[in-house]
């Protein structure tokens, strides 16, 4: 199996001559109805001669459409497993569109991709897509890139400083945070606080993480309205990778976060 795509065309193709011989039979049975109507028995007996052609090229049709799906499930199991990826990118840049591989997730900005070989379909944003045609799910996402993203940058920031309270709370002279950390808190400690509820993080993933803070620092929204502003600083594990969350913006550009901490925002 190597060709996803094409075999979804192959099978739209014999469906669609399907569809026609089914239009041709109804239009005989709306000529017999009239002439049954009319009483024309000339006509009957043409339209019963069509209708045995008709009915042949019907069973044709029915058996080539039958026929046209040449993949069992393990056999798309298994190309959705390996291959499926190669594909997706290949007909995407057809599209001009930019997908990237995140984490064994893939990025469209600002939709996030995420494939269930076993389960034979694929979700974007933790939502079971239509399909697995590559090319239906390159036009969904294109799709989406033009609508107005739903991100409440306002919750996710009030949600961020109330972990980050907790986190820094002092409990009889501790914090969760260490102290040689000062006030800065690993973000995968946030995260951890995040999804902390047994299976949430798999359906709130690290990538999912990095895309909330990627569009909470697009929308320009800093500042809660209790008067704290947030900052992700840089940190050496930026570099070295180790706890850091990653995302793709629309430019292609990768944005790397490590750390984030609230200060009193200037009056």
């Amino acid at each position: 199996m190597n060709n996803l795509e094409r075999a979804f065309e192959e099978a739209e193709e014999t469906a669609a001559a399907l569809l026609k011989t089914v239009q041709s039979m109804a239009t005989q049975a709306k000529r017999l109805q009239k002439a049954a109507k009319e009483g024309n028995i000339a006509n009957l007996e043409k339209i019963h001669a069509n209708l045995d052609q008709v009915l042949d090229d019907l069973e044709t049709a029915v058996a080539t459409a039958q026929e046209s799906w040449p993949y069992s499930d393990d056999d798309v199991v298994e190309h959705l497993h390996d291959g499926y990826v190669d594909e997706l990118f290949e007909v995407a840049e057809d599209h001009d569109l930019r997908i990237y591989e995140r984490d064994g997730q893939l990025i469209a900005y600002p939709s996030i991709l995420s494939i269930v070989a076993n389960d034979r379909s694929v979700r974007i944003d933790r939502k079971k897509a239509p399909g697995v045609r590559p090319s239906s799910l390159v036009a969904l996402l294109i799709k989406t890139q033009k609508k107005k993203p739903r991100f409440s940058a306002g919750a996710f920031l009030r949600a961020l400083h109330g972990v980050y309270l907790e986190l820094t709370r002092e409990r009889g002279n501790r914090s969760l945070v260490a102290t040689e950390t000062g006030r800065v808190v690993p973000l995968d400690l946030v995260y951890r606080m995040f999804t902390s509820m047994p299976g949430a993080s798999r359906e709130y993933t690290r990538t999912d993480f990095a895309r909330d803070i990627f569009e909470l620092e697009r929308s320009g929204e800093k500042v809660t309205r209790t008067g704290w502003e947030v900052s992700f600083p840089s940190s050496t594990g930026t570099r070295s990778g180790k706890g850091v969350f990653s995302f793709i913006g629309p430019d292609g550009s990768e944005a790397s976060y490590y750390g984030m901490r609230f200060d009193k925002a200037d009056q």
